[in-house]
């Protein structure tokens, strides 16, 4: 993430990345079809926003700003055998990263390589239809986007 250059002292600079469903409507990704975590270390879905991790030391969960990689990572399969265990306690299928493997659909979310563990666990069936798509959401800031499957900067090696 990078800060708007132009901005001021006041500009209020936040993030939001996740996932979402087609029909959600982007002017409110606090839909019970999107699941996200902010800059403010809130994650969210169904319009209720709650700490994340539960278990952070700070009062208001895990906060992102400028200069912070944000990892999300959506798993799918059941199979523990389809994942790898990594250094910093996530799991990955293939070599990115996940955090948990719960037999459900799950999302889970990294900083700076930091695994902070399952954020929600998707018990809606995932039928083709209902796919789900990357969102990023940014006030006032500047964001580069990786789909290659590459392995994040702060990731172990």
């Amino acid at each position: 993430m990078y800060c708007d250059e132009d901005a001021t002292a006041n500009t209020i600079h936040c993030c939001r990345i996740g996932v979402s469903r087609l029909s959600t409507d982007i002017n409110n990704l606090g839909s019970i079809n999107s699941w996200g975590y902010g800059s403010t270390g809130k994650k969210s879905t169904a319009n209720i926003y709650s700490k994340y991790p539960s278990n952070s030391s700070e009062p208001s969960g895990r906060r992102f700003g400028p200069g912070d990689e944000v990892t999300c990572f959506l798993e799918l399969s059941s199979d523990d055998s389809a994942t790898q265990q990594q250094s910093n306690g996530c799991r990955s299928p293939g070599t990115a990263g996940s955090g948990f493997n719960h037999g459900s659909p799950a999302i889970s979310f990294a900083v700076n390589g930091e695994c902070l563990g399952l954020a929600f666990s998707l018990y809606q069936p995932l039928e083709s239809e209902k796919a789900l798509f990357p969102h990023v959401l940014v006030k006032n800031l500047r964001v580069l986007v990786k789909f290659r499957g590459e392995r994040p900067l702060h990731w172990p090696r």
